[in-house]
């Protein structure tokens, strides 16, 4: 197991290099110091790699929500710091972050068993946002809103729409975005 973890990192790494379209199973073997039969071995080659990126992004973003769960924090406190780790990746590893939200650009599929992964670890944000107050039943469907507008923020920065702006600027702004979304949950209902 501890090298099929090394050659994920490995291809993390590369991946941010050479971009997804450009990742080879080659490329990984040369940067790992192996040949390229191990990594077959492993991952029965490049898309059971991207398979395992695929998976090991969202396991990311699951444990960053499950912690910020166990901190103590409120609940809102939570979602912001698990919305934190989401933007991290976005802006740190953005051909990973490609690979996880937009793969089928480049030709990628995930298999039905990394998917499952992938949403059983979002529904650990999911758990986040049900403890919100004002949540009450639509955890699934705020959550879902939540990411799509985390999402599109990212979206359009890595197509560069928008006005320029520092990267801890452009975090600042979604981050004020989703707490504008929180103040609207929370607020009292008024009738017309």
């Amino acid at each position: 197991m501890e090298n099929r973890d090394r050659l994920i990192d490995v291809a993390a790494e590369a991946i941010e290099d050479v971009s997804l379209e450009g990742l080879t199973v080659r490329e990984v073997a040369r940067r790992a110091k192996q040949s390229t039969i191990g990594i077959y071995r492993h991952f029965k080659g490049k898309p059971g790699l991207l398979d395992a990126l695929f998976v090991r992004g969202f396991e990311r973003l699951g444990a960053a929500a499950s912690a910020a769960g166990a901190s103590g924090r409120t609940a809102r406190e939570a979602v912001l710091e698990a919305v934190d780790e989401y933007l991290a990746l976005a802006r740190s590893q953005p051909q990973h972050y490609r690979l996880m939200f937009a793969a089928q650009n480049a030709g990628f599929e995930p298999t039905d068993t990394a998917r499952g992964i992938a949403l059983a670890n979002y529904d650990r944000f999911v758990e986040l946002v049900e403890r919100l107050p004002g949540a009450a039943g639509e955890g699934r469907r705020i959550a879902t809103d939540l990411f799509a507008l985390v999402h599109g923020h990212v979206a359009l920065r890595a197509q560069r729409f928008g006005p320029t702006m520092d990267p801890s600027e452009w975090t600042g702004r979604i981050k004020r975005s989703v707490e504008r979304q929180l103040d609207l949950l929370s607020a009292p209902a008024t009738s017309d």
